[in-house]
C-alpha cells in the first residue's frame, strides 16, 4: 500500500510486508538532479546507503544485472537476527528509484539463497 510517510515525503511511494515471514518492501522515488540517469542515481543512492548503514566494501555484494538496474546486497546484525537487505537502484526522467527489500534471518546459511535470488532482478525503465 502507500508508504506511511508519503504525506510528508512525496518520494516515499509504497511499503508492504508479508506480516509473518519477516519480509518487507519499500519503494522510494527521490527527485534526480538534472541529467542523472540510472548509473548516476544508483551511485548517489549507494553512497547514501553506505553512510546510513556504516558499510565497508567487503560487507556489500554489488551487481549490475542490466543497463538500468544496480543491486546492493548486504546483511545487518540486529541481535538475535540478521536483516538481509537488497536494494535495487535505478533512475530515469528526473527520478531516482530505490526498491528496498529485507528479510529477517536467524542463520548465516540464509545468506546464500537470499543473494542468489537477486541474480536476475531488474527495474525496467520504459
Amino acid at each position: 500500500g502507500p508508504h506511511p510517510l508519503a504525506a510528508a515525503q512525496a518520494h516515499a511511494r509504497f511499503m508492504g510486508s508479508d506480516g509473518k515471514g519477516g519480509y518487507s518492501i519499500s519503494v522510494l522515488t527521490p527527485t534526480a538532479d538534472p541529467g542523472m540517469g540510472a548509473k548516476e542515481c544508483a551511485s548517489s543512492l549507494a553512497v547514501g546507503l553506505v553512510r546510513r548503514y556504516g558499510l565497508k566494501r567487503e560487507d556489500v555484494l554489488a551487481r549490475r544485472p542490466n543497463d538500468s538496474t544496480f543491486v546492493m546486497l548486504f546483511a545487518v546484525k540486529a541481535d538475535p537476527l540478521l536483516q538481509l537487505k537488497a536494494y535495487l537502484l535505478s533512475g530515469s526522467e528526473g527520478r531516482c528509484v530505490e526498491v528496498h527489500l529485507s528479510r529477517n534471518a536467524v542463520a548465516k546459511e540464509d545468506l546464500a539463497p537470499w543473494f542468489r535470488g537477486f541474480h536476475n532482478a531488474r527495474i525496467e525503465i520504459p
